[in-house]
């Protein structure tokens, strides 16, 4: 065997060795002219946690779906920019971008899905609205699952504060 292919061969079985371990600590790796660059996307198996709070509305729950469904409706309660579809397996965006995700399930006047994401993590977040009618109006469940512990009491007063107190707001009795 010729000096370069002892040298080839050499190289991709250290090449191959270092992608193994890199694929085992849960590393990305690219190849540039000859050298190997490292770039971390490793998830730091941050802890998850979840959300649930209800809310009493004043209306019917077919307003509060409008509400929660029509981009001009999102835009009063929020008060910005908004990207919405009532369309499965759309993109949407709230408050200029600091909340997107994807719509999964629409039940009209019962209940939405949807995947919120956070930055880079790899898991992402699933709200679940559910619109139950009673006396009073409605009763609006807010659930969220996979919020990352590091952010979730900024995160969840966010919510408290913005989302749910938007709404709030938004149907406030005069």
């Amino acid at each position: 065997m010729s000096y370069l292919k002892k040298d080839l061969q050499k190289k991709l079985t250290t090449f191959a060795h270092l992608f193994l371990i890199l694929r085992i600590i849960n590393c990305g790796i690219f190849y540039k002219t000859h050298k190997v660059y490292f770039f971390f996307y490793r998830k730091t198996h941050t802890k998850m946690k979840n959300y649930k709070k209800y809310i009493n509305l004043p209306v019917t729950p077919e307003e509060v779906y409008l509400a929660l469904t029509k981009t001009q409706s999102i835009q009063l309660w929020t008060g910005a920019e908004v990207e919405f579809e009532e369309k499965e397996n759309t993109e949407f965006s709230y408050w200029d971008g600091d909340i997107v995700g994807k719509n999964l399930e629409f039940e009209t006047n019962k209940k939405i899905v949807q995947q919120w994401y956070f930055g880079d993590e790899l898991e992402h977040s699933t709200v679940t609205i559910k619109l139950h009618e009673d006396k009073k109006g409605t009763s609006l469940e807010f659930v969220q699952t996979n919020i990352p512990d590091d952010v979730f009491k900024e995160f969840t007063e966010g919510i408290e504060e913005f989302f749910l107190g938007g709404l709030i707001d938004f149907f406030e009795e005069e």
